[in-house]
């Protein structure tokens, strides 16, 4: 894999993670209904929303890595050799 797949294939994890985490802060937003006071839907989301968020910052590091190791802010062609 070259550098240039690399990089895409990360932003494209931290993209995905970006869009799965707008759809769980809209589903956050919505009522809850037929759990009377079980908390068990919530705190899941809340777990999911969190794993989102480590992944997508995990993600946005090391694209910001991958693009500062060519120096020029965009990954190398290069095949690691």
């Amino acid at each position: 894999m070259t550098d240039d797949e690399l990089l895409a294939n990360v932003r494209a994890r931290r993209e995905w993670c970006e869009r799965v985490l707008a759809l769980f802060h809209e589903i956050d937003e919505m009522p809850v209904r037929g759990w009377g006071e079980r908390r068990s839907p919530t705190e899941a989301l809340h777990y999911g929303l969190e794993l989102m968020e480590w992944m997508r910052d995990w993600y946005a590091r090391k694209e910001r890595a991958l693009k500062s190791r060519s120096g020029t802010g965009k990954a190398g062609t290069s095949a690691p050799g």
